[in-house]
């Protein structure tokens, strides 16, 4: 039997060490779908896109990585991508009229950016204290031995000057040094030796301390720079999500007043669609749109309130293939039949 698991065991090696699966870079993927999703829309497929757009955001959002900065700036350009497909499937909601859906794709953008701001604060926390700590260590070695460093320095140049002129009256043949002197001046030697290499070991500390606080510096402007990019995904998505929730009370406010005033004036109210014909009947509500996508989408609202209005379908006919929204069709012409005699 030994052969047998012998044999087994490279493959369990194989599997264990088969290299995840790369994730799908969000943002990639965005900019190739882009293209197709706005041509439906150019092409008044509102629905579609709107379909399509919402196909694109993962069931799962992607697993932020915050093991250094190089992890968490990839993890953030995934929040990047994520955000824009929910920017993109709110968006293409509106075009299709379904403001209420957007409201829902916007409320899930915002919990996602939220969700990104709280993994970037976390993950640069403890980044934020290392480097914390190394400034913090450096100033206090800085200012424990740059004084050890000074005073080295000067007995060595103390003993530097003394000896160059001990050997300078020695040449001159002012002096001559006994065994005991020489002995003094070989052992004073060695320790400034020493001394001068212990300085040199101080300034290459210094200078690295020194190093690290310049890094310090460009880490932290880094991460602030991380942290204000993801503040910035949250107040867009903020932003975005007021906007709309504004739209739809503020719509659904102008409905009730009116509604209001016409069951005053003794006018049947059936739900929306008194309202909704009444703007149609008010063309400039249409025609003062800047283009015929906007007015497809300013109709699909008008459907998505009153289902099956007969006018709204006919004007967003008429803008989906081309014609005056509110072109009157003619009437056959009724061919003469002869008269009996």
């Amino acid at each position: 039997m030994r052969p047998t698991i012998l044999a087994a065991l490279p493959a369990l090696v194989l599997v264990a060490q088969a290299p995840a699966p790369a994730p799908v870079d969000l943002r990639q993927q965005f900019n190739a779908e882009l293209p197709a999703i706005n041509q439906l829309l150019k092409t008044f497929q509102a629905k579609a896109a709107m379909d399509k757009a919402a196909s694109l955001i993962p069931a799962q959002p992607p697993v932020f990585d915050g093991s250094n900065l190089q992890t968490i700036v990839r993890s953030l350009e995934q929040g990047q991508g994520l955000l824009s497909m929910y920017r993109l499937a709110g968006s293409t909601a509106i075009a299709a009229g379904q403001w209420e859906k957007a409201q829902e794709i916007q409320e899930k953008r915002l919990a996602a950016a939220q969700a990104i701001r709280d993994n970037v604060t976390k993950a640069q926390a403890p980044i934020q204290a290392v480097w914390d700590k190394a400034v913090a260590d450096g100033q206090a070695y800085i200012a424990a031995n740059q004084p050890r460093q000074a005073d080295l320095l000067a007995k060595v140049k103390a003993f530097t000057t003394e000896f160059d002129a001990v050997k300078a009256d020695m040449a001159a043949g002012k002096r001559k040094l006994t065994k005991q002197e020489a002995d003094d001046i070989n052992a004073r030697g060695k320790v400034a030796g020493q001394q001068e290499q212990e300085a040199a070991q101080i300034a290459a500390t210094i200078k690295l301390h020194q190093d690290n606080q310049a890094k310090a510096q460009t880490v932290a402007k880094f991460l602030a720079e991380n942290v204000t990019e993801a503040n910035g995904m949250v107040k867009a998505a903020e932003d975005d999500l007021a906007k709309v929730k504004g739209n739809i009370a503020s719509q659904a406010k102008e409905i009730a007043d009116f509604n209001a005033q016409e069951a005053k004036k003794k006018v049947k109210v059936v739900g929306n669609r008194t309202w909704v014909d009444a703007v149609l009947r008010n063309h400039e509500n249409l025609t003062k749109l800047t283009t015929p996508q906007d007015e497809a989408g300013f109709l699909n609202r008008l459907l998505v309130l009153d289902p099956g209005n007969p006018m709204a379908e006919k004007v967003l006919r008429n803008v989906t293939e081309g014609k005056d929204p509110f072109a009157k069709e003619s009437k056959p012409v009724r061919k003469a039949h002869p008269k009996k005699k």
